[in-house]
C-alpha cells in the first residue's frame, strides 16, 4: 500500500483543518484526481475542501502537475487553489485518458459564467472509416503517460502564452478505438474569435508531432501496422514559428 505526505494551503488547509498528513493509499488510487475523490469521501471536511475539484491545483514533488498526474509510494504532494499576484488564472484542464469524454459538459465546465467569453473554437477529432480493400474497424493509440501528460501541459502553456484566452481544454484518449470513438478535445475560449480559432489550431498541429502517442492501425482483414508519421504533420507545425 503507497504512502504520501499531503500539504495544503490557503483555503484548502483552513477547510480540511490541518497543514499536512501521511496517507496510505488504496491499489486502486494512482493519480491526484484519484486522490482527491478518495480524500473527499472520508469525512465532511474533505468533502467541503475538495468539492470545486476545477479550482484546485497540484505540485507533486515541488512540481506543478494537472490531477491526471500518476503518484507512487513516497511522494509529496501539495494541493492548493489558483494562485494569486500577477494576471488572474484562467481555466486550463488537460487529461491523458481512456475513457470518453463528453463535449458538452467539458464546454460547460470551460465557459462557466465567465462574461468577457466571444468565442468558443473547439475541435474534436475521431476514428474515421477509410477506403479500401480492407477498410479500418479500429485505432490503437500507445503512449507514454507521463512525457504526454507534459507535453500537453507545455502545448497549452504555449498556447495561452501566445494568445489571450480565458480558458483551455485538451483532452487526448489512449487504448483501442473504433469507427466514430472520439480521440482527441481542443476547446479553446477568448474574447475575440480569431484568438481561440489560432489557439486550437496551434495545439492540434503541435500534439500530432510533439506529444507522445503512436497509432496502431487494425483493419477488416485482420492485419494491423503502425502508422508512420507525416511530412505534412511538421509542416504543419512550420507555420507557426513565424
Amino acid at each position: 500500500m503507497a504512502e504520501v505526505s499531503l500539504l495544503y494551503f490557503s483555503w484548502v488547509r483552513e477547510k480540511v483543518g490541518k497543514g499536512e498528513e501521511r496517507v496510505s493509499l488504496p491499489p486502486e488510487v494512482t493519480t491526484i484526481a484519484q486522490l482527491i475523490i478518495h480524500l473527499s469521501a472520508l469525512s465532511d471536511r474533505y468533502t467541503a475542501a475538495f468539492s470545486e475539484q476545477d479550482k484546485i491545483r497540484a505540485a507533486l514533488n515541488e512540481e506543478t502537475v494537472p490531477l491526471t498526474a500518476t503518484i507512487t509510494d513516497g511522494d509529496e504532494i501539495a494541493l492548493f487553489p489558483p494562485m494569486t499576484g500577477g494576471e488572474e488564472a484562467i481555466p486550463f484542464k488537460i487529461s491523458v485518458q481512456a475513457g470518453d469524454f463528453d463535449v458538452a459538459v467539458e464546454l460547460k465546465q470551460l465557459e462557466g459564467d465567465t462574461p468577457h467569453i466571444g468565442a468558443t473554437a473547439c475541435f474534436t477529432g475521431r476514428v474515421r472509416l477509410d477506403d479500401g480493400p480492407a477498410p479500418l474497424t479500429a485505432l490503437h493509440l500507445d503512449h507514454y503517460q507521463g512525457m504526454a501528460e507534459k507535453a500537453l501541459n507545455n502545448i497549452g502553456k504555449r498556447a495561452t502564452d501566445r494568445w489571450p484566452l480565458l480558458g483551455l481544454t485538451i483532452i487526448h484518449r489512449f487504448g483501442t478505438l473504433k469507427i466514430g470513438e472520439q480521440i482527441v478535445l481542443v476547446a479553446a475560449t477568448s474574447s475575440h474569435r480569431q484568438a481561440a480559432f489560432e489557439a486550437a489550431q496551434f495545439i492540434m498541429d503541435y500534439l500530432k508531432t510533439d506529444a507522445p502517442f503512436w497509432k496502431r492501425e487494425e483493419r477488416a482483414d485482420g492485419s494491423s501496422g503502425w502508422v508512420e508519421a507525416k511530412t505534412t504533420d511538421d509542416s504543419a507545425k512550420e507555420r507557426w514559428k513565424s
